[in-house]
Order: C-alpha cells, then sequence, then structure tokens
C-alpha cells in the first residue's frame, strides 16, 4: 500500500495512485516524456550487494511494475542490466492485459544503452523471443538523450520509464 497525501488522503495501490496518468500525453513533439524510478538507502546508497532487491519494499515493487504498464518503452543501461539479470519487461499475462486496455503493445521496448557497445548478450532479455529491445552505443554523455530521440522518431516511442541507476540517471540530467 502507498499513502496519497494529496488530494484526498487514503491508503491506495500503486494501480490506484497511476489511474487516470498518461505519461504519452504529455510528450513534446521531439522526444518522448521521461519518468525516472529508482531506489535509494536512506545514505543514498543505489544497491546493497549489487542489487536492488534488498533495497525495495512490496509496495517499491507494485509501482515498478505499475509503472511499467504505463509507458512505451524502458530504459536502462548495461550496469543495472548485467547486476539484475533482466529479462522481458512485462511477463506477467494480467500486466500485458492492463496495456492492451490502455492501447499500447503488451510488450513495452527495451531501450539499453551503452557507450562502449559491451551489452550483456547472456541475460534474459537478449535471449527471449518475444522481448522487444532497442540498443544504442556511442561514446559521448549525451548518449540517453540521443537514444530517446531515436526512439520517438524511428518506432513512435512516447513515454519512456528509466530504470537505470545513478550513472544513467546522471547522464539524463547532464
Amino acid at each position: 500500500m502507498l499513502r496519497r497525501l494529496h488530494p484526498d488522503p487514503a491508503d491506495v495501490t500503486a494501480p490506484e495512485a497511476f489511474a487516470g496518468v498518461d505519461f504519452a500525453a504529455l510528450a513534446p513533439p521531439d522526444r518522448p516524456y521521461l519518468v525516472i524510478n529508482m531506489v535509494a538507502s536512506a545514505d543514498g546508497r543505489a544497491t546493497l550487494a549489487g542489487r536492488t532487491e534488498q533495497l525495495s519494499s512490496e509496495a517499491d515493487r507494485d509501482v515498478f511494475h505499475t509503472l511499467r504498464t504505463l509507458v512505451d518503452a524502458v530504459l536502462v543501461g548495461t550496469g543495472t542490466l548485467r547486476a539484475e539479470r533482466y529479462g522481458r519487461m512485462v511477463r506477467s499475462p494480467e500486466r500485458q492485459e492492463q496495456r492492451r486496455a490502455r492501447g499500447l503493445d503488451p510488450e513495452p521496448y527495451a531501450i539499453v544503452c551503452s557507450r562502449r557497445g559491451d551489452f550483456p548478450d547472456d541475460i534474459p532479455l537478449f535471449n527471449d523471443p518475444e522481448a522487444r529491445v532497442l540498443t544504442y552505443e556511442r561514446e559521448d554523455a549525451a548518449l540517453p538523450s540521443r537514444a530517446l530521440r531515436r526512439a520517438r522518431s524511428e518506432h513512435g516511442v512516447r513515454s519512456v520509464l528509466c530504470e537505470g541507476g545513478p550513472t544513467l540517471n546522471a547522464a539524463l540530467l547532464a
């Protein structure tokens, strides 16, 4: 459960908290609308023992999976892919149906950025025929922004959820 503070304080589920949200409608014409979601400890750590699992609660995971039902694509860097061993973005048939009901494909694109082109092709995401993966590489700090613009122009991506860690998030903010 999450605690909604405004406009009507109440305990709500993640789907209730995001009901009516349309990130794609907020997109400017030249790039997707970007949402960032990540966990961190009180002392600023992004992982414990190299993973996020111990930092997140059941409510955090519900937000994580709910956000994936609302976007055209999920942006992630290779460091997060390696650490978390990503597979397909939406595996649950129920969540795929929620995406269909919103007019989205059942599986969002996975946008993967690497400055050095070292994609971890041994992880499940790159070996699942139902995964939709877009890879971008370039040795410059503007790579994530360029990838977002290309995803918009080449694949019609209007909304992106960034699940990257501090390195990818810093590159986006720069």
